[in-house]
């Protein structure tokens, strides 16, 4: 079996004999006298290594092999440290440019608004809601009147088709917008049904309260229709 010393690039035999149980064995160069650890692989093939516990290895001339000059040991940490002060550098500009794009788009972004389609949509519904709030004085009338059948018949007339007005109007709103106008439609069904009931049981005083909850339902619920809505309807 053959090694290859490597101080001196010298090739020289060894005995598979001289391998112990952990393929491996300890042995010095027969020529610059360097200490070896020689590793045998399963295909019989030997490779050295200097062995690091030694003393520094003799150059093939026999003088002292040269240890490396302060001056390249020190070149070695200031150069890493010069590539990792650019990839620092690198990293930081990265972030520096995310952050900036998001400032950037968090400012020129508009805010949310509503499609052509959905305007036109609620404003055929509001055409409907603005026609019943347009009976207000005839129904102020009746209920002056106590007229308590003619005031029933307002209701379930004209009037009778505000809630389902709201409901789509509500579905069509912007996010932020729906739960007001949930409560606002809510609170204008509620003061209908108290007034329905008032004729009903021809109660004139809780009719006059009812009427007043009606009127200041529709004037509250027509406030929250869009701005362009309300404009197209002249309503602004």
């Amino acid at each position: 079996m053959q090694f290859i010393c490597t101080n001196c690039d010298g090739a020289y035999e060894i005995s598979a004999r001289a391998f112990g149980e952990r393929q491996d064995t300890r042995t010095r160069c027969p020529r610059c006298r360097t200490w070896l650890i020689l590793t045998r692989n399963p295909g019989d093939q030997v490779l050295a290594t200097l062995d690091p516990t030694a003393p520094a290895p003799a150059a093939p001339n026999g003088a002292p092999m040269p240890g490396p000059t302060p001056a390249l040991s020190s070149a070695v940490p200031a150069a890493l440290a010069r590539q990792l002060q650019r990839l620092a550098g690198l990293c930081l500009a990265v972030v520096l440019c995310f952050g900036l794009a998001a400032c950037d788009g968090g400012k020129g972004s508009l805010p949310p608004s509503l499609s052509s389609e959905a305007v036109a949509a609620i404003e055929r519904q509001a055409e409907g809601f603005l026609a019943a709030r347009d009976r207000l004085p005839e129904l102020a009338q009746l209920v002056n009147e106590r007229n308590w059948v003619f005031t029933r018949n307002l209701i379930h007339g004209p009037m009778h088709e505000v809630g389902r007005q709201m409901l789509y109007i509500n579905k069509l709103l912007l996010p932020a917008d729906r739960p007001e106008a949930l409560q606002l439609a809510d609170q204008l069904k509620t003061a209908l049904a108290q007034l329905d009931e008032a004729a009903r049981l021809q109660d004139g005083d809780k009719l006059r309260k009812a009427y007043i909850g009606v009127a200041s339902g529709f004037g509250l619920y027509a406030q929250i229709l869009p701005a362009q809505v309300q404009l197209d309807l002249k309503q602004a």
